[in-house]
């Protein structure tokens, strides 16, 4: 299947599939919006193009793009040009056979560059960003974009997702301060160590699917989002120089706007957040002065609302992050099979054979040593027999193998990365950005026979626990038994 070229082929691809309603009541931008989407959220129902925003004629919301459906990941599956039903492990490894690097493009003709805002005519509040949560402190334009920045000493673009609250009209504020995980905040801190002038930044608001996907990947350091958008979409992604700053977007985008951000700083947040928690409370956060803003046509605005699973991130972390993991484990031999990520960031990864300690350990190890970005404080090591992408399962298999005293593991040196959005770090953790990793090595012992196993570790489900004929022979004969 093809992939979306741009955001507007994506709601296409949607539509044709089921996957889209189009919402053509009014709706108002002030918390009902929001509470549409989050009930959308819970009932895994379709994602909605709002088309009759009050107070806003002509512009449009496209809500939960990435969202949870049935099957779980089907929307994500048709934005990476996969059939929906694709079980989430194969769109994993599908995934990770496209990570390749592919330089973009430029082009003079682009679509975001329709409408050029400057001077006295930048206006953020011109777009209906919406008041998402009651919790929240204020409306976030973005909630499910990216924010471009460059290391040029490096020669390193980063495309990050970052969540953008709306100060005025021309001030925007970025949760863009977790020092120790976020791969743009880095670059931006390393800049005001050296220089004492603006930090040039772009928040792309409508990408196409496959870019914002690369966005919320976790690489490793000095390698551009940009080129791994070029692989996964298997041609080189066209970009467009900005106005006012030295950088570059995708040249399809539906909103870009521009600024420059210092070492000052305004409150920002609470913001309802992936963890299913208000994230990260009020912070004092760095802003963005707005030196233009270029837009399409009837610009359609992109919203994920974050909160207790399921949302956007998470259906797409298990792919995003799964893949990169996958990829570097295998790299460095470690017998892995699969890798998945349950809400809220509880990484399993199922090895081949027996597993045992040494391995469990080797996996934690890599992952810290990658320094890429994610939250790890739980893992789960599992047999080649469990389908991780499955909650149940994992649950069974983590009450069932996993040892009280021999199997629960504690990694308390330093390098955990900890996020402050995350509810159950303690106050000094938090503020000082660290945290614990613990790993559940839910695998069976090296050290049991093959005699032991067999009769102490059968597993009892129908594929495995009849012979092959019965099996046949019952599901022949199912609709004769009128069970359905």
């Amino acid at each position: 299947m093809k992939v979306a070229e741009d955001l507007r082929e994506y709601i296409r691809i949607l539509e044709d599939s089921g996957e889209l309603r189009r919402v053509q009541a009014e709706v108002d931008w002030n918390l009902e919006i929001g509470a549409i989407t989050r009930r959308l959220m819970d009932v895994k129902g379709p994602a909605p193009l709002f088309e009759n925003i009050k107070d806003y004629p002509g512009h449009r919301i496209l809500a939960c793009p990435f969202g949870p459906s049935e099957p779980l990941l089907g929307r994500l599956a048709l934005a990476l040009g996969l059939k929906q039903d694709t079980h989430p492990l194969e769109i994993v490894r599908s995934t990770q056979e496209k990570l390749k690097l592919v330089k973009p493009v430029l082009v003079d003709d682009a679509p975001c560059k329709e409408n050029i805002m400057k001077g006295d005519d930048i206006n953020v509040l011109k777009f209906p960003s919406p008041f998402i949560h009651g919790t929240d402190g204020g409306r976030y334009i973005g909630s499910w974009c990216f924010v471009v920045t460059r290391d040029k000493a490096r020669g390193w673009t980063n495309w990050g997702v970052y969540r953008v609250m709306v100060q005025n009209e021309k001030i925007v504020s970025m949760n863009f301060e977790m020092r120790a995980q976020q791969h743009g905040s880095q670059m931006f801190e390393r800049h005001l160590e050296g220089k004492n002038e603006p930090y040039e930044v772009a928040i792309v608001i409508g990408a196409d699917p496959i870019s914002l996907l690369a966005a919320t990947m976790s690489p490793p350091e000095s390698i551009s989002e940009v080129e791994v958008a070029g692989g996964l979409r298997g041609a080189p992604v066209k970009l467009v120089k900005c106005e006012t700053v030295d950088l570059e977007v995708p040249a399809s985008s539906e909103i870009v706007i521009e600024g420059t951000i210092g070492p000052e700083q305004m409150w920002e947040g609470p913001m309802g957040e992936f963890s299913g928690y208000t994230g990260g409370g009020k912070m004092l956060l760095p802003y963005v002065n707005v030196t233009c803003i270029t837009h399409r046509n009837d610009p359609i605005l992109t919203l994920a609302n974050m909160g207790k699973p399921w949302d956007d991130c998470a259906v797409t972390y298990p792919v995003t992050y799964g893949t990169w993991i996958r990829k570097m484990l295998q790299e460095k031999g470690l017998p892995v099979k699969d890798v998945y990520v349950l809400p809220v960031y509880g990484l399993v990864v199922s090895v081949k054979g027996r597993g045992g300690a040494g391995v469990a350990h080797g996996i934690i190890k890599t992952l810290k040593e990658s320094r890429g970005r994610g939250y790890l404080q739980y893992a789960f090591i599992v047999g080649e027999d469990i389908d991780i992408s499955s909650v149940e399962d994992v649950f069974w298999c983590l009450t069932t193998r996993l040892h009280p005293k021999y199997g629960i593991h504690v990694d308390a040196r330093s390098g955990a990365i900890g996020s402050p959005l995350l509810p159950n770090l303690m106050p000094d953790e938090r503020e000082n950005h660290y945290s614990y990793t613990a790993y559940f090595d839910c695998t069976w012992p090296s050290s049991w026979s093959e005699e032991y196993l067999q009769e102490h570790t059968q597993v009892v489900d129908f594929a495995r626990a009849w012979p092959k004929d019965v099996q046949a022979k019952v599901l022949r004969r199912w609709k004769e038994y009128k069970l359905d």
